[in-house]
């Protein structure tokens, strides 16, 4: 008995397909056109759904506050900054490095951060400054008009003093 159910099964299955078939074919289309647009249908939402997804997730609202690689330090730290061998330059779109003490490739050459490609401002007000790039971050503190302190670890800071 069972077998005859399946043999029955078949059969009905088999009837079924050979009518849509034939049903479609008066229509014009058929069962393999009709696969292939649900493919390329589901493929396009595919496709479409990863594009907005990429395109929501790389950017959000604190990407609008300054661009990769550029340096606008406000006006108050502006100037020429030296402490211990070191000196600060800011000016109104990059922050110089400059080491004249030590050892090292650094010493007596000029570093100019705006040239790194991944620099970002964090911080900006009237009495922090905060950049940087991947690895390293640079904290600055307004002093007293003549001194700035460089927050070192989140605790200690050396004071650099104005020259210029």
């Amino acid at each position: 008995m069972l077998y005859k159910s399946s043999l029955v099964s078949k059969v009905a299955v088999a009837n079924s397909s050979e009518a849509m078939e034939a049903e479609n074919q008066q229509h014009g289309a058929s069962l393999k056109s009709h696969t292939s647009r649900g493919n390329f249908l589901v493929f396009f939402c595919v496709i479409v759904a990863l594009v907005l997804s990429v395109a929501f997730t790389s950017c959000n609202k604190g990407d609008d506050k300054n661009d990769s690689g550029k340096l606008s330090p406000p006006e108050w730290i502006q100037g020429e900054w030296s402490a211990i061998g070191i000196t600060y330059k800011f000016t109104s779109d990059d922050v110089i490095f400059h080491m004249s003490e030590g050892e090292g490739v650094l010493v007596g050459k000029d570093v100019s951060f705006k040239n790194y490609p991944s620099i970002k401002e964090n911080l900006k007000t009237d009495d922090i400054y905060e950049f940087g790039y991947t690895g390293a971050t640079y904290r600055f503190e307004k002093g007293d008009g003549n001194y700035i302190g460089q927050i070192l670890n989140g605790a200690s800071s050396i004071q650099f003093y104005k020259i210029k």
